[in-house]
């Protein structure tokens, strides 16, 4: 059996380490796959030539080049997000959406990226904006409009809640609610003629995140790195006049 000299050994072991390494550098990275809902302007929405645009899809974007990661965005119905965020179908939830603690009961939150401001919706000219005396009172299901209301004194049974725009809208026109509750930019489109928004400090305000599953640290961290990255080189304050400004 010949002997394979020593210095050959090495030479080819070294050889094999770099081929691995480069094979393992040069391998794609998996996209993150974000979770959003794109129907809620000017945060998400699917533009006339069928693209995601908004203030969540650009923060997306500048936030993947501050960090180099990769992304993907999946488009889902409302209800089908946080379930598709639990089971794995998607990584990352980035769709408007606010810190509650019902929601950190089963998932994590990044640090708030923006607050949005709750208002009160009344026929103009009502010389009533107390919520406790506007009864009874309209909200969107599965906002944090309730909260807010209970811990104003608002009583809960004294609380309508639907299921979209159209319905808050028809239930305003016949006249079955008084008020509406809710964030700002939601609410600001049925204002006009007939309807007015008034804003108070009391009201409060909803800070929205990066969710992600519970106990994912490493993403986490990452996400929160990126959002002071841009919060630092002034992309937030861009984004908030650029979308959210009239």
């Amino acid at each position: 059996m010949p002997i394979v000299p020593r210095r050959r050994i090495l030479v080819t072991a070294c050889a094999m380490l770099l081929a691995t390494a480069s094979a393992l550098a040069s391998k794609p990275v998996a996209p993150l796959r974000v979770g959003i809902y794109a129907n809620w302007p000017p945060f998400e929405s699917i533009s006339a030539k069928g693209k995601l645009t908004g203030y969540d899809v650009e923060l997306m974007e500048v936030w993947s080049k501050a960090t180099g990661t990769p992304y993907r965005f999946v488009n889902m119905a409302w209800p089908q997000v946080f379930p598709g965020l639990k089971r794995g179908f998607v990584d990352v939830v980035l769709s408007s959406v606010a810190v509650s603690p019902e929601r950190l009961t089963d998932f994590d939150a990044s640090i708030p990226y923006y607050y949005e401001q709750q208002v009160l919706l009344v026929p103009v000219g009502s010389p009533i904006t107390d919520p406790v005396k506007l009864t009874p009172i309209g909200i969107l299901e599965d906002s944090s409009g309730l909260r807010w209301l209970l811990k104003q004194g608002v009583k809960t049974e004294t609380v309508k809640g639907y299921d979209g725009l159209p319905q808050l809208k028809s239930a305003m026109n016949a006249g079955s609610i008084k008020a509406v509750f809710g964030d700002y930019h939601t609410l600001q489109p049925l204002s006009g003629p007939r309807w007015q928004l008034i804003a108070k400090p009391s009201f409060g305000q909803d800070p929205y995140a990066f969710f992600v599953r519970k106990g994912d640290r490493a993403l986490l961290d990452k996400i929160n790195l990126g959002l002071k990255t841009l919060e630092q080189r002034g992309e937030l304050q861009r984004l908030t006049r650029k979308y959210l400004i009239p």
